[in-house]
């Protein structure tokens, strides 16, 4: 099997994980992020951007 081809199935795969679990977690984050200031959510928000981004950096084989 060609790379790419692997490339895009993982792909897939991990997208399928995120939905099923934001589905999941939807309500509860609410719940969780209510008594956080607005600045420490946007914070929070942000550094989960920047810490996904580096993981899919390293993650990618070619």
């Amino acid at each position: 099997m060609d790379p790419i081809e692997h490339h895009r199935r993982r792909m897939r795969h991990h997208l399928r994980q995120a939905d099923r679990y934001r589905s999941l977690a939807f309500e509860h984050r609410h719940d969780r992020m209510r008594h956080h200031t607005f600045r420490e959510r946007e914070h929070f928000h942000r550094m989960r951007a920047h810490h996904h981004r580096t993981q899919m950096h390293s993650m990618r084989r070619f």
